[in-house]
């Protein structure tokens, strides 16, 4: 269910953040999916944008010109009645990593108020454009943290960036993509993850939990 429509909505991952917000007011809330993850340290990571005023950090920003055939321009996406969008003045961004501010939401939830529908990788950066909120690359705050330029599957191994919604990323390409850089890598669906050091198994996980009385 969505908080605004009782018809599914699909790329609405951000309404428990709006909810959450709500009650937990902060300047600024990171979203990570399951399914990230960092070859370096995450608070590192994190630091490096401390300064950033910017009410959007995120991926792949596009505009339709530069993406014509991206799926979600027009699908499932709805501004309210006698509110007029040019198709040219729509914005995209990659949200499986990103970082919003306090004031952002409340405009995105705002605008879903007013009968604003979308997936979010979509509504939000185009939204927050419509209003003059400020938008960074997550490549532009520090060194990179992503490499490549195709979210889609590309041949190209090295094009591929590491932040893409398909192929999933495997344990190779994880530990070898130029191995002396951090980079965050997406979608991870393997039954492995990254502890800050080495790749550990979930079974191996598992193994070294404490056993706990009942």
């Amino acid at each position: 269910p969505t908080l605004y429509t009782d018809q599914f909505v699909p790329g609405s991952a951000h309404f428990p953040l709006i909810a959450y917000a709500r009650r937990n007011p902060h300047a600024h809330f990171w979203v990570t999916e399951y399914d990230v993850e960092y070859r370096g340290h995450w608070g590192e990571l994190f630091a490096g944008y401390a300064d950033s005023q910017a009410h959007l950090i995120a991926s792949h920003f596009h505009r339709p010109e530069e993406w014509p055939e991206w799926g979600w321009w027009d699908r499932e996406f709805t501004n309210p009645h006698g509110v007029k969008l040019a198709r040219k003045n729509m914005l995209k961004a990659f949200m499986p990593f990103y970082r919003i501010s306090a004031s952002a939401l409340d405009a995105l939830n705002a605008a879903h108020l007013n009968g604003w529908r979308g997936h979010v990788e979509c509504l939000a950066p185009t939204i927050l454009q419509r209003q003059g909120y400020s938008m960074l690359d997550l490549n532009q705050a520090q060194r990179p943290c992503y490499r490549g330029e195709y979210q889609d599957p590309n041949p190209d191994k090295q094009r591929l960036s590491t932040l893409r919604w398909r192929p999933h990323v495997e344990r190779e390409e994880f530990l070898g993509r130029e191995s002396d850089h951090a980079l965050v890598f997406h979608p991870v669906k393997g039954d492995w993850y990254y502890d800050g050091r080495s790749i550990v198994s979930f079974e191996e996980a598992t193994d070294i939990l404490p056993e706990t009385s009942s």
